[in-house]
């Protein structure tokens, strides 16, 4: 398995997997289900259970209809991920994120993000595409950048995650093409709008869900870049190999 069991759970194959049941299911499935696998019968119960490393009990329970044996398994869309989970693996992989190389003597008071749901970790850029492809910022990086504008000036644009890198840039995207940062301490930087929080570091990326401010007042740090950026539709089948949640 790669250094991110987060993106091992939540990966799409291809198009089997969505955040929605595509087919029949057993009503009794975990109401906080949150990732579901379409079954074409294109793998096995057990190669689902293994590639997405759940264990025949953590199956069961999100899945009662299905047994400990991997039986019955029917053309069904199955939970492959509830909330709950979820947010452990969040709460695991965002524990150091407060103690990173500039973190000073003392109890820190800088955090990661604004809410563990909403955080999706500190991730690592690399590959052929980039980790989150659009840069809101503007040139030179933002003097004032907030992690809550950020994600408010991605929500305006159509964007699904916002992601914050080196302290002074704000990125929005559809999709995530990375994985997570072997170490979390990575994401040390502080936000230029914001001295409590960090918005990434060199080279990684704090991405956190693209959501609307609680208000209507102006938004801080990346207002003027909203204003500027034109909404862009991704097409499906650019995104479909690539890493979402």
């Amino acid at each position: 398995m790669k250094i991110s069991l987060l993106l091992s759970v939540a990966a799409l194959v291809h198009q089997s997997t969505c955040d929605g049941p595509g087919l029949g299911y057993d009503p009794n499935t975990t109401p906080d289900c949150i990732e579901w696998h379409n079954n074409g019968f294109e793998q096995t119960c057990e190669e689902v259970r293994d590639y997405y490393n759940i264990t025949p009990e953590m199956f069961h329970k999100w899945s009662p209809s299905v047994g400990l044996d991997c039986k019955p398994w029917e053309y069904h869309s199955y939970c492959i991920l509830s909330q709950e989970r979820y947010d452990e693996y969040l709460a695991t992989a965002s524990g150091s994120s407060k103690t990173g190389a500039t973190a000073t003597t003392g109890p820190s008071t800088v955090a990661p993000s604004p809410t563990a749901r909403a955080i999706m970790g500190c991730f690592e850029e690399g590959g052929y595409y980039p980790l989150i492809d659009k840069n809101v910022s503007p040139a030179g990086g933002d003097t004032a950048l907030t992690i809550p504008g950020c994600r408010n000036t991605c929500y305006l644009q159509s964007y699904y995650f916002a992601g914050v890198e080196d302290g002074n840039q704000c990125r929005c995207s559809e999709y995530i093409n990375g994985e997570l940062a072997k170490n979390q301490g990575e994401c040390n930087i502080t936000c230029t709008g914001d001295k409590t929080t960090f918005c990434g570091g060199k080279g990684v990326i704090n991405v956190f869900r693209a959501e609307a401010l609680p208000t209507t007042t102006s938004t801080p740090g990346v207002s003027s870049a909203a204003e500027t950026v034109l909404s862009t539709t991704q097409s499906s089948g650019a995104r479909r190999n690539r890493v979402m949640f």
